[in-house]
């Protein structure tokens, strides 16, 4: 079969438009190692939206449940088809794979009153999606103010700086007078972004910070005392320069300390989180830990690509050659569910969509592999990870239960 053939499959079954004898004339070729890069390209795109029509012939479905059948019996593919995949690799079978993932959504659906039950819980889910709510900045007298709405420009004088917003939507703090800044009391604000919603500003030395979801940064607003220290909550990215006359510091949730050395670093802090993940890009870090009088006891110096993670001791173990791309997917609009379990998952959709979990039968031991765009409403996240076997509904108030 040439590539014009095979595309020309591929298109009608994106279209849900093949016979039972084109659908497994197609699975055949789709299981091809030389298919792979193309199926990767044409399919990773429209996978999680895949939702199958009601009209389909119901004996292609039984044709390609049987050639399912047929290769997991063989040992061809994983019991657990991986969640959609941005880019397939190292996966013998990951071209078969992205077929089995809507193939199984869609057989799924075609069960009868499992079809219609399935049906209405989708459509629940169809209408959850990122709740884009307001950025909120604390100024240090207790006001408030949604920056979403507040006009471009200067939005309040703290002592010596100016708050602005500029033309793009970012902060900006600048000092109008370092020695009135010097002299006046420390003055703090603070950021959080609610669930669904990132931000990114500069701090008043110029650091870069990006905020994931349900996160929140403390902060002075000028940087005038003998370090530079701010407080941090739920996950958060810095790009920070190294003045070691005035260190960077990070108290982390009141349980980690993190000096910044020069560098860009993630950190991952979230209470529902079993540890504070300490992630360095670039440059080098020392992670502490807050809650010891003597900081350099228990402290760690990160390379590149290592990773400080801190349990309930606070005390930090060094992980290297973390998966750098994993850690900082949040930053470019991805899920990355690669090895995560269904535990780790649904804390981060929880946090994106505004959901309640729960498990109604206990958690289900399943391992994801995956990458999936944050911009998707829950159902198309849902379906794409329908094929790892974990069945759920949806209820009223924004709850998600794991029903296996």
């Amino acid at each position: 079969m040439t590539n014009e053939q095979f595309i020309t499959l591929l298109l009608k079954f994106k279209q849900q438009q093949l016979t039972g004898e084109e659908l497994d004339l197609f699975l055949k070729e789709a299981s091809l190692p030389e298919r792979e890069a193309l199926l990767g390209e044409m399919l990773t795109d429209d996978l999680a939206a895949y939702t199958p029509g009601v009209s389909t012939d119901p004996e292609a479905a039984e044709k390609v449940w049987n050639k399912l059948s047929e290769a997991r019996n063989n040992n061809e593919i994983p019991e657990a088809a991986p969640a959609k995949l941005y880019r397939l690799r190292n996966w013998k079978w990951a071209a078969a794979a992205v077929v089995i993932i809507a193939a199984v959504v869609w057989l799924r659906l075609m069960s009868g009153a499992d079809h219609n039950s399935q049906m209405a819980k989708n459509e629940t889910a169809a209408a959850i999606e990122p709740i884009q709510q307001s950025v909120v900045l604390t100024l240090s007298d207790g006001r408030t103010i949604q920056l979403d709405s507040a006009a471009n420009g200067k939005l309040a004088d703290e002592g010596a700086t100016q708050v602005m917003k500029t033309a793009n939507g970012e902060l900006s703090y600048q000092v109008t007078d370092n020695k009135l800044a010097a002299a006046q009391e420390t003055l703090f604000n603070s950021m959080s972004t609610p669930p669904g919603t990132q931000y990114h500003f500069t701090l008043p030395d110029g650091t870069r910070v990006w905020m994931n979801a349900a996160s929140s940064i403390s902060f002075p607003t000028a940087f005038t005392g003998k370090q530079r220290l701010v407080k941090i909550k739920g996950e958060v990215y810095f790009e920070a320069y190294q003045n070691k006359e005035q260190p960077f510091l990070v108290n982390v949730n009141d349980r980690g300390l993190v000096e910044v050395l020069g560098t860009s670093f993630n950190i991952n802090a979230y209470n529902n989180e079993q540890a504070i993940k300490t992630t360095l890009l670039e440059g080098s870090l020392l992670v502490g830990n807050w809650l010891e009088s003597d900081r350099a006891k228990d402290q760690v110096k990160l390379k590149p690509g290592e990773q400080a993670l801190q349990k309930e001791n606070n005390v930090p173990v060094v992980l290297k050659d973390v998966d750098k791309e994993k850690v900082m997917a949040w930053k470019t609009g991805i899920f990355n569910f690669n090895n995560a379990s269904l535990q780790e998952v649904m804390r981060e959709l929880a946090r994106w969509y505004d959901i309640e979990v729960v498990y109604e039968k206990g958690v289900p031991e399943l391992e994801f592999v995956g990458k999936i765009s944050r911009k998707l409403t829950l159902q198309q996240v849902l379906n794409g990870l329908q094929g790892t076997g974990f069945k759920f509904r949806i209820e009223a108030g924004r709850k998600l239960v794991i029903t296996h």
